[in-house]
Formats: structure tokens, C-alpha cells, sequence
């Protein structure tokens, strides 16, 4: 294995589904055109974008699109040239990623929700890297995103509305997590979760 490749993190993508005990439920297995070398290139481009771009790019809020297209590439069956030119292209004006001014927690997660310039993504991601380690991405869903606590605050001035930014930002959030669900990469399902 390549040491470009985080396989914890991206895997070989396949139709994994999350939470599902039914492993008879009919699914398609194979891409048409899929490759062993496109497969590879593409688990590279992935675990490199993780690693060095941030999910939003600029301080306008337009999103990272690079797993979208490299996937949508591979699985249409894209050889890995393409799929390395379309990153190559895309990575061009992407914003690298940079140290947060402080790390997220159980207990701060709610605070820096909104912040100047979305410096707290790499903490999120962090985060989230650390809860996925002992919850499934269903019930981080569930905890962080659908649950009462994670919309409304008793007496706060801010409400986190963790579900209303799960569908906003053009339902980013929701197009990433389901790329990392339909692939089963849980580097994109973590990404994603930040919004």
C-alpha cells in the first residue's frame, strides 16, 4: 500500500452500508471501468485533498468540490489520468489548511460553529476523527446533527440549528456526507460533518 494512502480513511470505496445489519441487501458491487490503477490514484487524490485542502476555499464560503468530481470521475469509469488531471485542475485554488486557534471538544463544540474564515475546520475534523473511533457515523448523525440538543440550547443566545446547517450551504454537507456513505469512505463523512 501506498503510504500516499490513508486507508482508515479511504478505503477501497465500496457499498458499505453504515449501521446496516442486512448484509444480503442487493447493491451494485462493481463500476464499469473501474480500475485497479484508477482505484489507486483516486484513494491517493482523496487522502491527499483530506490532508491539505480545506473544505471551504475561499473567505466567501464556496465549498471544496474535489471529491465530488474525483469520484463521480471514477465510478463513471474515468482512467487515472483523468482522475489525477481533474485534482491537479481543481487543487489550483484550493485553501490549504491551517492550525486552529484552539482544539474542539465535548464541551466547546457548540462555540466556534460560526467562525471568521472557517478556522476551526481542522480542529472539527479532528474532533470528529476522535468520536468516530468509538460511535458509528450514525450515531454521530444522530448526536450532532438530528438530535434536540444538537438544534436547540435552552437559554442561549446562539442556537447551534446543527439540522438546518446540514441542509444549507446548497446542501453541501448533505452531497458530501452522501458521497462518503454511498462509497463508504469515512474521510468523507468526516469532512463533511464539519458544516
Amino acid at each position: 500500500m501506498s503510504p500516499e494512502i490513508d486507508a482508515k480513511l479511504f478505503p477501497v470505496p465500496s457499498h458499505f452500508c453504515y449501521g446496516s445489519k442486512n448484509t444480503t441487501v442487493i447493491r451494485p458491487r462493481v463500476w464499469a471501468g473501474v480500475t485497479p490503477a484508477s482505484t489507486e490514484i483516486l484513494r491517493r487524490v482523496l487522502t491527499d485533498n483530506h490532508r491539505r485542502w480545506h473544505v471551504i476555499y475561499d473567505d466567501i464560503g464556496f465549498h471544496n468540490h474535489i471529491p465530488h468530481a474525483v469520484l463521480t470521475l471514477w465510478c463513471l469509469g474515468a482512467d487515472a489520468s483523468l482522475i489525477e488531471a481533474s485534482y491537479k485542475t481543481d487543487s489550483a485554488y484550493q485553501r490549504p489548511i491551517f492550525t486552529p486557534p484552539r482544539p474542539i471538544s465535548r464541551d466547546n463544540w457548540m462555540h466556534h460553529l460560526v467562525s471568521i474564515l472557517f478556522r476551526y475546520y481542522v480542529a472539527y475534523l479532528q474532533f470528529f476523527k476522535e468520536e468516530f473511533k468509538t460511535k458509528s457515523f450514525k450515531d454521530m448523525l444522530q448526536e450532532y446533527v438530528f438530535d434536540y440538543s444538537a438544534n436547540y440550547v435552552e437559554n442561549a443566545q446562539k442556537q447551534p440549528q446543527m439540522l438546518a446547517r446540514f441542509l444549507a450551504s446548497l446542501l453541501h454537507p448533505l452531497i458530501h456526507i452522501g458521497f462518503g456513505i454511498e462509497f463508504g469512505l469515512p474521510g468523507v463523512l468526516l469532512e463533511g460533518e464539519y458544516w
